[in-house]
């Protein structure tokens, strides 16, 4: 190392002590004790207020709760611990700063500047002092909640009083809850009102609701003969009472507009299914373009959209060929209303087929990459389906003029590797390039190539429900197209996942292949 650099190095550190004494210095003065007669004001603030004090006797109560805290290297602060930030400002220019976690059941904490921890003094009588009002649960009026028919919903008092203890006998009055005159509106069913629609995160010894519809006044429910979308303004009364033991007392009102519901029902059209079946869910007063929610383990679409029907609007529920056979219990909700309906499904089997298909495409296919690109094509055509029926007759006619040769459910091993899958569809032994026709009238929603479809047509008939038409080998259909039942769509081929010339074909229902002698059949 020459001189240069070796004196230059020195230069370098020697300029750097000032800046790490000022460093030392301002730690040391950030962490030193405090003395009152240095102090001009003390501020104590939390993420709503900020209190501050210039008198001696705040200043006292404050220095003193940071000289008498004892060293607690083992407390550990918990991650949502309320804080408080204890701010000083000192006489010189300067302010120290603590934060302060009280507690009202252990050891109320202080942390200073350098993060060291320790345990306050007895706080009781801090605790007291304005500043802490928010450490007391019973500081607060209760929450009320409206049961609306899209879940339970908030409403600010229109008027209250609130007392609330402290640590002591005495009561204190809150008065820093929100009130409004806004009257907000909600929809509300029917179920709902009979079982009084509101809820309070403390129980009221007392409430009652009062009914206002159009001008009039009603003190009971039952008195009234509600339309559904009628407005109902609800007024509630609730008291808390005063008791020796008690932490608070007083006395709310509340104010919101129902927009009366007829409460929603749901009814299956059977519970005898197998598998492949569609069983039809019956909603009554639940609008067409809803989405219902079910809960179940079989296999099948968990929100089915709800469709206009004749005399009552339905969702399908689908029952894929992968559910075992036994017992299942069907739950279905919409908003604050839920259902529940035990089926049993049955088990079929059209007998065992072995396919060889091509080494290549039976890896692209069966490998997760190629199962996962299927199953995202069939979901991307889910959302394409009309609302409405697009066919005529609600049957199908065959595809091309012969007999399935593999059927739904037939047990299938493909190139002699397990395991055995259940056939999703119906296939057709036909010659290649023989004419395939549309099986009912509607909307071409796919025409073109997938590694597991080959070339492919699929057709929306509106109301979730969709025909298949696979491994084809020329395509005449145009995807938006709409085409009427009987007319030609494609030729027949040998493309994609198939061992030989043949036509698949298979109807879906929400995404979920099903039966289609469902839909041949009378």
């Amino acid at each position: 190392m020459n001189k240069a650099s070796k004196y230059g190095k020195i230069l370098s550190l020697f300029l750097l002590l000032p800046t790490i004494a000022m460093a030392i210095y301002i730690a040391s003065v950030a962490n030193s004790e405090i003395e009152i007669e240095d102090v001009l004001a003390v501020s104590i603030s939390d993420d709503r207020y900020k209190h501050r004090y210039s008198g001696k006797d705040d200043i006292e109560e404050y220095v003193s709760l940071i000289l008498d805290a004892k060293d607690n290297a083992l407390q550990i602060l918990e991650d949502d611990a309320k804080s408080y930030k204890i701010e000083f400002e000192m006489k010189n220019g300067g302010n120290k700063t603590y934060k302060f976690y009280p507690s009202l059941r252990g050891d109320s904490l202080l942390q200073d500047g350098s993060g060291t921890i320790k345990t306050a003094k007895d706080v009781s009588e801090l605790l007291l002092r304005v500043e802490y009002e928010d450490v007391f649960e019973s500081r607060y009026l209760p929450q009320m909640a409206v049961r609306t028919i899209d879940g339970e919903k908030s409403v600010s008092p229109k008027a209250y009083v609130w007392n609330f203890k402290k640590m002591t006998s005495d009561f204190f009055s809150f008065d820093d809850e929100k009130v409004t005159s806004e009257v907000v509106e909600f929809g509300v069913s029917a179920d709902a009102l009979r079982k009084g629609a509101v809820s309070f995160s403390v129980t009221p010894d007392e409430y009652r609701l009062a009914y206002t519809v159009d001008g009039a006044s009603y003190s009971k429910l039952e008195n009234l003969s509600l339309k559904d979308g009628q407005q109902v303004e609800i007024t509630v009364y609730a008291l808390w009472k005063k008791t020796d033991e008690g932490m608070f007392h007083g006395e709310g009102e509340w104010k919101f507009r129902a927009i009366y519901k007829e409460s929603p029902m749901v009814s299956i059209d059977k519970t005898e299914v197998s598998l492949g079946d569609c069983i039809v869910l019956y909603a009554d007063n639940i609008d067409a373009g809803e989405k219902i929610s079910v809960k179940t383990d079989i296999v099948t679409c968990k929100t089915p959209k709800v469709y206009e029907g004749e005399s009552k609007n339905y969702a399908l529920l689908p029952v894929d060929v992968k559910t075992a056979g036994g017992e299942y219990t069907i739950k279905v909700s919409y908003r604050d209303a839920e259902f529940s309906f035990n089926v049993n499904i049955k088990e079929v089997s059209n007998g065992f087929f072995i396919k060889n298909v091509n080494a290549e495409t039976y890896n692209s296919v069966t490998s997760p990459t190629g199962i996962e690109e299927y199953e995202n094509f069939i979901s991307s055509l889910v959302e394409k389906s009309a609302d409405t029926y697009l066919w005529e007759n609600e049957k199908l006619i065959k595809p091309v003029d012969a007999e399935a040769e593999v059927s739904f459910a037939s047990q299938v091993l493909y190139n002699g590797l397990p395991p055995q899958v259940y056939f999703e569809g119906q296939s057709y032994p036909v010659a290649k390039k023989t004419s395939v026709k549309s099986a009912a009238k509607g909307k071409v929603v796919f025409a073109g190539e997938t590694a597991k479809t080959g070339k492919a047509v699929v057709i929306d008939h509106g109301c979730g429900i969709m025909t298949h038409y696979y491994h084809l080998s020329v395509i005449s259909a145009l995807e938006g197209e709409e085409i009427e039942a009987g007319k030609l769509i494609a030729l027949s081929g040998n493309s994609g996942f198939t061992d030989k010339d043949d036509l698949f074909f298979a109807v879906s229902v929400n995404g979920v292949f099903v039966n289609p002698q469902l839909f041949f059949e009378e």
